[in-house]
């Protein structure tokens, strides 16, 4: 069976209700600062613990609530990370979680501009200081020195040991299931969703949607 999800895996009951309990007498005098306090008192232990400086939260729909996130932490930084289209169009047909998910590789193609630009309009409203948008595509197989290269000089963080070990050992082309688009496909409808991509990647540059610039150069390394 699928396995539970919650904050009881990492967070202890008696930190959850006095969290609870501090939001719950301060929310109404000052939303934004009970929100971050809730956050902070139920999580900032961990990175404690960890010895590390703060926290990293990787919920997909992050970068689209990004206004109303920075209000509740000005300080926060937001990364955009961008993959090929047709290999998050695959993606999600092959979890199909609910019915409106796409069905097949041009269903996924659409359902994937569409999200990226409902994530621009929303990356518009932020200063441009608290958003790096970053291809998955050259972490995992381009360009991967200089994308995590910028991934630290972003985030202020120095090239450690540890975090350069799982970067090499994790984050590989293999691992991003780089191609997996093609997976069932006859080499007429890979032609077709490559034609379909192609037109997808020039109206996104047309309209300025970010990010299109990071995935047409992901695009060009990839194999024809």
């Amino acid at each position: 069976g699928r396995e539970e999800r919650g904050l009881y895996k990492v967070v202890p009951r008696e930190r959850f209700e006095a969290a609870v309990g501090t939001f719950e007498g301060t929310f109404d005098s000052d939303p934004h600062r009970a929100c971050r306090a809730l956050f902070d008192d139920l999580l900032a232990p961990l990175a404690a613990e960890a010895g590390k400086p703060g926290l990293v939260e990787m919920s997909s729909d992050n970068v689209a609530q990004g206004p109303s996130l920075v209000e509740v932490f000005p300080d926060a930084r937001l990364i955009h990370t961008v993959r090929d289209g047709r290999d998050t169009g695959a993606s999600k047909v092959g979890k199909r979680q609910k019915r409106e998910h796409p069905r097949d590789g041009l269903e996924g193609l659409a359902w994937w501009e569409e999200r990226l630009r409902r994530i621009d309009a929303a990356a518009r409203r932020l200063p441009p200081e608290r958003l790096l948008t970053i291809s998955l595509d050259e972490l995992a197989y381009g360009d991967r020195d200089g994308a995590y290269r910028r991934l630290l000089q972003f985030c202020e963080l120095d090239d450690e040991p540890g975090i350069r070990a799982y970067f090499d050992r994790h984050v590989t082309a293999e691992n991003a299931h780089r191609e997996r688009w093609r997976t069932g496909l006859s080499d007429e409808d890979q032609e077709e969703l490559r034609r379909r991509y192609e037109g997808t990647l020039e109206r996104l540059a047309g309209d300025g949607v970010g990010g299109a610039a990071e995935l047409r150069r992901a695009y060009e390394r990839a194999p024809a």
